[in-house]
């Protein structure tokens, strides 16, 4: 019989026993691009104790640990370390009289997404610019790409450093991801193509409920942009094509001119990733696992025509009266 603890703690003091009779639902959602990961904390209130005393404070830093272990294994723990997140929300319902606290990344609630800036910036690699924002607010960056990407100039227009960052990831092909007091960069295409971490077979497997899609509406097989030949100074256009394009679909045409062939080249080819990553997509819901995380790759056999590798945008990991599950949103992965 499988057994989960969820350890909290609220500003370094650790509550979980004392919340312990309270909480009717706890949920964590780890988001590979572009979302601060969450945690979400239901507790009932019949007796107005969390509405006075206990009320959570804005702000208030909270950790949160989940462990999972099967009894017939002593020693086989799975821990799910999630990091540290600052409360962000509070609620309140009733009848029955519940409050619901949620909290981001703690990264998130400084002036990291709040403040407008505008610079230029120019003569300056990517992993730099990442460096560069995150020591201002004092925090890390991990960068993990293996292209050199470099810009002569980019431009940061009344935008706060977090949606700056988040623009150029979009547009270099890279996912940012806000989690563990740092900003996590790193190449959509690299990952995607990592071997997948395990395998779900439709047989043999937890799986309590599986759904898919698949669509050709806004999907492309091409893609068109336009760059500055500094040889033979025109502009001249840039066409990708995939080796495996989709069967039908259209050209995809960007109408902004980059710097060179080379920088034409990789944002053609991010472009068409990003348009058409969520041509076949799908969910997942299984019996409690703290391994199934954002950002990883998994292997499908047994579902027909939807066997194959994926990628994990999102994993939310719940607690309640009905035990541990964990839900997975994930995407095929693109050969290109």
């Amino acid at each position: 019989m499988r057994k989960t603890q969820l350890t909290i703690t609220y500003n370094g003091a650790d509550i979980s026993k004392a919340i312990a009779p309270y909480v009717i639902e706890f949920a964590y959602t780890d988001n590979a691009h572009g979302a601060a990961d969450e945690i979400s904390v239901t507790v009932e209130d019949t007796k107005d104790v969390w509405k006075t005393g206990w009320f959570p404070q804005i702000g208030a830093k909270l950790t949160a640990l989940l462990t999972s272990s099967e009894s017939s294994r002593p020693g086989a723990d799975q821990a799910l370390n999630m990091g540290v997140f600052s409360i962000d929300s509070v609620s309140t319902s009733g009848p029955p009289d519940t409050v619901t606290f949620k909290a981001v990344s703690s990264v998130i609630m400084t002036s990291l997404r709040r403040e407008k800036i505008t610079k230029a910036w120019e003569n300056i690699a990517f992993g730099q610019i990442c460096s560069e924002v995150t020591s201002k607010h004092g925090f890390s960056c991990f960068y993990d790409s293996s292209e050199n990407i470099e810009f002569k100039r980019v431009d940061q227009t009344d935008e706060s450093d977090l949606a700056f960052l988040k623009r150029l990831a979009d547009e270099q092909g890279m996912n940012i991801k806000v989690a563990h007091e740092k900003i996590i960069l790193f190449a959509g295409a690299k990952y995607e193509a990592k071997a997948p971490s395990f395998t779900v077979d439709k047989n043999n497997s937890l799986i309590k409920q599986h759904s898919f899609e698949t669509k050709v509406h806004n999907v492309f097989n091409a893609c068109e942009i336009s760059y500055f030949d500094p040889d033979q100074k025109q502009e001249k256009l840039y066409r990708f094509v995939p080796q495996n394009p989709p069967a039908a679909g259209h050209t995809l045409k960007i109408n902004k001119r980059v710097e060179s062939l080379a920088g034409a080249m990789r944002r053609a080819k991010n472009e068409l990733r990003k348009a058409n990553k969520e041509q076949i997509k799908g969910s997942l819901t299984f019996a409690g696992n703290p391994l199934y995380l954002a950002g990883l790759n998994l292997s499908l056999t047994g579902f027909g025509v939807f066997d194959a590798n994926y990628f994990i945008e999102t994993a939310e990991h719940s607690c309640n009266s009905s035990g541990y599950e964990t839900s997975l949103t994930i995407r095929k992965v693109l050969d290109y």
